[in-house]
């Protein structure tokens, strides 16, 4: 399972309030499906990705938004 969030997407939830669970489970959803699109578009450039036993992160840059992307995963 991976983890996805920009920077613009956590400011924007801390501007309109705290999510319920099913409403953060639907957005973690979305923002790993374009994730992965995104990666295999060659649209991101991976700047470092690290893991330690079964868990790894990654650190991407998508440049025509200049958006930087940390991906956690199992």
């Amino acid at each position: 399972m991976a983890t996805a969030l920009s920077a613009t997407t956590q400011e924007q939830q801390g501007q309109a309030g705290m999510l319920t669970a099913d409403e953060a489970k639907q957005s973690a959803a979305g923002n790993v499906a374009e994730l992965q699109q995104m990666i295999r578009g060659s649209d991101l450039s991976e700047l470092r990705t690290t893991s330690n036993g079964n868990y790894g992160a990654s650190l991407l840059f998508y440049g025509k938004e200049m958006t930087y992307y940390v991906a956690l995963f199992q």
